[in-house]
């Protein structure tokens, strides 16, 4: 019974996008050359009441977000086979058009017969699925990646890469560099290989890595900026004469992109910590940091406002975190007694977020230095005995220890409440800006999103793409000698055809026939849980 539910359910979602994307079909769409998709990771919806009045507070003038005028829906976002999603699989949904399970990045999940929430052909577990990005980039058009986290977290590879396990940064990191994306800002430095610094450096691209004079400067068509070992600093935290805001590396983006560029881009923007404040349960990150994500639409919006109706821009969330609610059990007065200074205020009095407290602490945890930081970075200026004790004992969790206890104590003295540190499982919102009307409207699951951008691209196919690019190795040389061996730092598969020997290295863009190199337009991929190498079709030719 549950299965016959679950095919009438895909059905209907078909015939739900069908009649989604015939209404308000325009032939305007055809002059449609950039597309830019803005993701505010683990923004649940309450978020924006939430920062729209900490900014109106701040300056009255400013009643609304950049893209409240732009709501138009809103998205269910979840993975194949789990109604709360981790970022992995909600944002591989919209770069790919298929749900997958948590940890899977841009790839086919097994099938999951007890709990799965969508179909899933078990043929295709663990194939790589080619992302509206890698269709883009094939099509000619120039593709870029700006973010604030490390770069091969999650939502950025969702993107440009493909695994199972979002922890696998190795190959992660390479199919990012190999994958030849025009621009990429952002965190992660230490993630990126000396062979990959030299492979972009002999390509081509401008390396810029902790350099902000250099990123401001730079006029190269081709240009990766990462800053910091790790993530980026929370944007209040962030020392802006060292690293620039999410606004700054979008805006330095966009002219990038847009400079002797006829076919147009497609660019990603990921506004990646107001996840992690979420996690934390910190109220000044959260609203702060989402802020800083609202100013880099404001500059998207700019853009847009300067071209020729050229460019779309869809601005969603992949999935809420947190239960964050405006209102929560600390007031002593009727909630609706609460003036919005009252509400604001409290959250006014904190210079850092609380991973900033944990970093200055773990500079030097002595009671007086706790207390000294809390003097200088809280305009309070005093911590309990008891949160200092709680403090204390934090420390030997690290930095996270640190924070969660700090943020306590910050959400303590908010009117901002939380459920959980985790994920949740509301809709959220979905915002487009299309320049000729045509956009998705009600609610709509992260496939239609992904139809919408590939329409907009274009109307690609990324099914077909996909067996085209990323066919079993078993299947394109069947018949033949293959092996899957370990050289060194690469894996390699070896194909032999009488005396041919085609070898092809994984995760590069790169295959050898008899040693001679050819490049290639994509990424091969390798699946040790099959054994298997994806590939593109073309390479069958050249050995058979």
């Amino acid at each position: 019974m549950k299965k016959i539910l679950i095919l009438i359910v895909f059905c209907l979602s078909i015939y739900e996008s069908k009649m989604l994307f015939s209404q308000n079909t325009n032939e305007k769409n055809s002059k449609i050359k950039n597309v830019i998709v803005m993701i505010p990771d683990g923004t649940s919806t309450s978020i924006l009441s939430i920062a729209r009045w900490y900014q109106y507070y701040l300056d009255n003038s400013k009643q609304s977000l950049a893209f409240d005028s732009l709501n138009c829906g809103m998205v269910k976002t979840h993975s194949s086979n789990v109604p709360i999603g981790d970022s992995a699989p909600t944002s591989s949904w919209y770069a790919t058009g298929v749900a997958s399970k948590s940890g899977f990045v841009a790839t086919y999940p097994p099938k999951d017969s007890i709990n799965d929430l969508v179909y899933i052909n078990p043929k295709k577990q663990f194939q790589p699925l080619l992302t509206v990005l890698e269709a883009a980039k094939l099509s000619g058009k120039k593709t870029g990646l700006v973010f604030t986290c490390e770069f091969p977290h999650a939502t950025p590879a969702d993107f440009s890469a493909h695994s199972y396990s979002r922890g696998d940064y190795d190959a992660i990191s390479k199919q990012m560099v190999y994958n030849n994306i025009d621009v990429v800002f952002g965190g992660g430095e230490k993630f990126i290989k000396q062979d990959e610094r030299d492979y972009l450096k002999n390509n081509g691209w401008d390396t810029i890595f902790n350099d902000y004079s250099r990123f401001k400067s730079t006029d190269n068509d081709k240009v990766w900026a990462l800053f910091g070992a790790k993530d980026l600093p929370f944007d209040i935290d962030r020392n802006p004469l060292k690293i620039p805001s999410l606004s700054e590396m979008t805006a330095k983006a966009l002219s990038v992109l847009s400079k002797n560029n006829d076919k147009g881009f497609f660019m990603m923007v990921e506004g990646s910590k107001v996840d992690w404040a979420a996690h934390s349960n910190d109220p000044v990150g959260i609203i702060t940091e989402f802020l800083a994500f609202n100013k880099a639409v404001e500059t998207v919006l700019k853009f847009t406002n300067s071209g020729s109706g050229e460019t779309v821009v869809v601005i969603l969330p992949d999935h809420g975190n947190s239960g964050i609610s405006l209102g929560n059990k600390n007031s002593n007065k009727s909630y609706d007694e609460l003036t919005l200074s009252q509400i604001i205020d409290p959250l006014l009095k904190w210079k850092l977020t609380a991973e900033g407290f944990s970093k200055k602490i773990l500079q030097n945890s002595s009671d007086d230095s706790i207390k000294y930081y809390f003097k200088k970075y809280y305009t309070d200026g005093e911590i309990s005995p008891s949160e200092l004790v709680s403090v204390k004992n934090s420390v030997l969790k690290g930095k996270y220890g640190i924070c969660d206890e700090v943020a306590k104590i910050i959400a303590s003295k908010t009117y901002i409440g939380f459920t959980t540190t985790g994920h949740t499982g509301e809709d959220v919102f979905l915002a487009v800006y299309n320049p000729y009307k045509d956009r998705p409207t009600g609610i709509i699951r992260g496939d239609a999103v992904n139809k919408y951008l590939c329409k907009m691209l274009g109307n690609i196919n990324l099914s077909d793409s996909t067996e085209k690019y990323f066919q079993p190795h078993n299947i394109l040389f069947k018949g033949l000698k293959s092996e899957v061996v370990q050289e060194k730092d690469d894996i390699i598969l070896k194909v032999t055809n009488n005396e041919k020997i085609l070898e092809i290295p994984a995760y590069k863009n790169i295959a050898f026939l008899n040693g001679k190199a050819i490049k290639l337009n994509s990424v091969t991929v390798y699946v040790d849980l099959n054994n298997t190498f994806y590939l593109p079709e073309s390479l069958g030719n050249l050995i058979k």
